[in-house]
């Protein structure tokens, strides 16, 4: 798709939502729902939006620190 129609609406995704997350590709047969959503999980590219784990997302974990550590195991 390279239509100046799609160029825009592409563009203007970040208006419309807070995540967008996309996957394309060329089959022989159409896939099952599940199919396609899996590989969209698993495949897909984020456009736009934080990373979400229920889109099949590596959310980046907390890095230990001070502040997430309780009080007395910081000051013991």
């Amino acid at each position: 798709m390279r239509g100046e129609a799609h160029s825009r609406a592409m563009k203007s995704l970040s208006e419309v939502s807070r995540y967008v997350k996309v996957h394309g590709y060329y089959a022989d047969e159409i896939p099952t729902v599940l199919e396609a959503i899996n590989k969209w999980k698993n495949e897909g590219r984020r456009v736009y939006g934080s990373p979400q784990e229920k889109c099949g997302d590596d959310v980046p974990k907390p890095t230990d620190c001070w502040e997430c550590e309780p009080f007395e195991q910081v000051y013991a």
